[in-house]
């Protein structure tokens, strides 16, 4: 009885601290029309990471540059191949929610999907122990990868 209260104890003081876990999660799935990618951002950690590399918004409220320097520093720290193709990200849409940043991205590929490669250095930079989950919804099967400060690049086929 002792051993399961303390089995009790330490399995729901987890969930009590999941806050507290960096990562970023993207999340890539087949739509109507083609593929998109939703993309969750550690809020706390995204900020960090954007003011650090443009220190310009530290100094500005103007909305369409934060917009343009959130899409700058999705294109410098993340690449997708599909099919060995390189992705055009096109960010549709940007929310901001208490604790995650939230981006809409379509990926203009069509056909199936065979092969994907991803970089993603998002957060990772000065962020000490932020991880990425990727994870893609396609061919009725689910990957996901973990990517971190050892791990930027990953590859797999369907």
């Amino acid at each position: 009885m002792r051993y399961l209260f303390l089995i009790l104890i330490f399995g729901s003081s987890g969930y009590g601290y999941s806050h507290d876990i960096k990562m970023a999660i993207f999340e890539i799935s087949r739509q109507y029309n083609g593929y998109i990618m939703e993309v969750s951002l550690d809020k706390a950690d995204f900020e960090r990471s954007l003011l650090t590399t443009y220190p310009v918004l530290q100094q500005s409220d103007d909305p369409d540059l934060r917009k343009h320097f959130i899409r700058e520093y999705l294109y410098n720290n993340f690449q997708l191949h599909i099919n060995a193709q390189c992705q055009e990200m096109r960010i549709e849409k940007i929310t901001h929610q208490e604790e995650y940043v939230k981006l809409a991205i379509e990926l203009p590929y069509v056909g199936t999907v065979k092969e994907i490669n991803v970089f993603n250095t998002c957060l990772i930079d000065y962020n000490p122990g932020h991880m990425n989950i990727f994870k893609a919804n396609l061919n009725d099967k689910v990957r996901t990868f973990n990517l971190n400060e050892d791990r930027i690049t990953t590859s797999f086929s369907y």
